[in-house]
């Protein structure tokens, strides 16, 4: 489940972005390319659940806009990247800014209002280490 959707993108970045990263060169550029955008709105939200995944329930049910506008940060960085164009400046510290963003929550410095925390507690895990027992200089 992606974060953000190909009308997320538009809104934040505009059509005519997202056709001329989109649209292999010399090709016309007349339309978005949705497969490869929809691949890295995919790609971007999975690396999102990567940073939450020890702090929340992942895939978030209802993400906030914050979570949805990361996404599209990440995305967006992404389809420059592996398009006709290469990322701009701006691009690359819209994408350095999500990820730190991130790693804060990740670290609990931030968090995430209204999301079901992940199970922390000590007692949901039932194994237990053995200790070894030696006797003859062999273990048994």
């Amino acid at each position: 489940m992606a974060y953000a959707s190909v009308s997320d993108l538009i809104q934040r970045f505009g059509e005519r972005e997202l056709i001329n990263n989109t649209t292999p060169e010399g090709m016309p550029r007349e339309a978005i390319d949705q497969a490869r955008v929809g691949q890295a709105l995919t790609d971007a939200s999975a690396l999102i659940d990567s940073f939450l995944n020890r702090k929340f329930q992942v895939p978030l049910q209802n993400a906030p806009a914050s979570v949805v506008n990361a996404c599209c940060k990440i995305a967006r960085f992404d389809i420059a990247q592996s398009g006709a164009t290469q990322p701009t400046d701006q691009m690359r510290l819209d994408q350095k800014d999500a990820l730190n963003w991130l790693t804060l929550i990740a670290k609990g410095t931030v968090t995430l209002d209204g999301q079901t925390a992940a199970n922390e507690s000590s007692s949901w895990s039932r194994i237990r280490k053995r200790t070894p027992m030696q006797g003859g200089g062999r273990l048994w």
